[in-house]
């Protein structure tokens, strides 16, 4: 994909947030809201592939924002930037299945450690990758 075309996000985890884990949250739900009228906005100034760092919390909510967006739209691409084959290993079972259903349906994954069928690329975690590929990174909406 082409750099100018390239859009990449990275956010808080649930920790961070001030509804924790709690997505019923109306806050959480105007976050939601936030990141896919961002997602849209970008796609409207010409952003066609979108790479999340497949974290918990705001990288996920962004991939299913941009996943409903190819669902909608055409010519979107969604990558997975996984920093490590085991990143959701020790995640809670709602959120692995989470996880797995998100990475499996985006267009590429890559991981930055280990080999297999994904690509190997020399960095510990995700998000200065994820960065240095996109023309553009949406900032995280303020919670």
């Amino acid at each position: 994909m082409e750099r100018e075309t390239t859009c990449c996000f990275t956010g808080h985890r649930p920790n961070k947030l001030p509804w924790g884990e709690d997505e019923t949250d109306r806050r959480c739900l105007e976050l939601k809201e936030a990141i896919r009228r961002a997602v849209e906005k970008a796609y409207d100034r010409g952003y066609r592939h979108f790479i999340c760092g497949m974290a918990r919390g705001c990288d996920l909510y962004f991939c299913e924002a941009v996943q409903a967006l190819r669902d909608a739209r055409p010519g979107v691409t969604v990558e997975a930037a996984i920093p490590c084959e085991t990143q959701a290993d020790k995640w809670p079972e709602g959120e692995r299945e989470r996880y797995n259903r998100s990475s499996t349906t985006t267009t590429g994954a890559v991981c930055s450690a280990g080999t297999g069928t994904w690509w190997t690329i020399p960095l510990s975690s995700s998000p200065p990758w994820t960065a240095a590929r996109g023309e553009r990174c949406i900032p995280p909406p303020t919670p």
